[in-house]
C-alpha cells in the first residue's frame, strides 16, 4: 500500500479516508465511463449492484466472473486506481453518488445466517475472530458485538461506518426494501434500463421474512449497536 501511496493526489485519498483506506478500497466501486461512484454495504444486494454494474462496464450482459467479490479483478475502479480523477467524481455534478442501506434488524440477521450458521468458506476465521469454537446463538453473537464494536468486520460494521457520508456526498441512498424500484432510478440516471439487473441471489437467507423470530434481547442489542444507523437512515427501533 505503502508504494501506492507516491502522488499528491494519491496522498490526499489516504487522508480523506484514513484508517480505512484499505476498505474503502474494496468498498468503493467507480466507473469514469459511465460517471458513477458505488459504495456497496455488505447484505444489502451488493451482488446483485457489483455484477450489474460490471456488466455494464464491460458492456457485456452475459459476463460471469468466477468471484464478483474479487477486487483486483472487478473492471470498476477503486480509489487509488486512478486517484486524482476519483477525487474529482466525488464532487463531480455529472457523477451519481449513490448506495443502498438496508434495516439493521434483517441486515444483521442475514450476515449472522450467512457468514456464521450457514457454510461460508471464512466461517471458521470468522469464529476465531469472535471467540468462538462454534457457531454461538444469535444473542451471544450480538453481545460480543456489543461488547467489541462491530467495526471488525465489513459484514457486520455499522452502514454509516462503511458509507462514510461525512466523505462521501452522495446524490441517491436506495433502499434494500425497495430495491428494484431504486435500482431502476439508479440504472436510468447512468442510461441504462432494467433488463440489465443481474440474478445474482446465491447469498440470500431470507431474513427479511425472519425479523419478526428476533428476541426482546437481541434487539434491544441491535438496537444499541446500530443506533446510527437507525438514526441517519430513517429505520425503526
Amino acid at each position: 500500500m505503502a508504494r501506492l501511496l507516491i502522488s499528491p493526489s494519491a496522498r490526499a485519498v489516504g487522508r480523506l479516508f484514513g484508517p480505512s483506506l484499505d476498505e474503502a478500497q474494496y468498498l468503493v466501486n467507480w466507473s469514469r465511463r459511465h460517471r458513477f461512484v458505488y459504495v456497496e454495504v455488505p447484505k444489502a444486494a451488493c451482488s446483485t449492484i457489483k455484477l450489474t454494474l460490471q456488466r455494464i462496464e464491460l458492456d457485456d450482459r452475459d459476463y460471469t466472473p468466477a468471484n464478483k467479490h474479487a477486487r483486483s479483478r472487478s473492471p470498476l475502479l477503486a480509489p487509488l486506481s486512478a486517484p486524482r480523477e476519483f477525487l474529482e467524481a466525488l464532487h463531480a455534478k455529472d457523477v451519481l453518488r449513490f448506495c443502498f442501506v438496508r434495516d439493521p434488524y434483517s441486515r444483521i440477521l442475514a450476515a449472522y445466517i450467512e457468514k456464521l450458521a450457514g457454510d461460508d468458506f471464512e466461517r471458521d476465521m470468522r469464529l476465531a475472530e469472535l471467540g468462538f469454537s462454534q457457531t454461538p446463538g444469535f444473542e451471544e453473537f450480538l453481545t460480543v458485538l456489543a461488547r467489541r464494536g462491530p467495526g471488525f468486520d465489513i459484514h457486520w460494521a455499522r452502514q454509516v461506518d462503511l458509507l462514510r457520508p461525512d466523505v462521501i456526498p452522495y446524490d441517491f441512498v436506495g433502499r434494500f426494501e425497495n430495491f428494484r424500484t431504486d435500482f431502476e432510478t439508479v440504472l436510468a440516471r447512468i442510461g441504462r434500463d432494467a433488463g440489465w439487473i443481474a440474478d445474482a441471489r446465491e447469498h440470500r437467507t431470507g431474513a427479511s421474512g425472519r425479523v419478526k423470530e428476533i428476541g426482546t434481547q437481541a434487539r434491544a442489542l441491535i438496537a444499541e449497536i446500530y443506533a446510527e444507523d437507525f438514526k441517519r437512515y430513517g429505520y425503526s427501533i
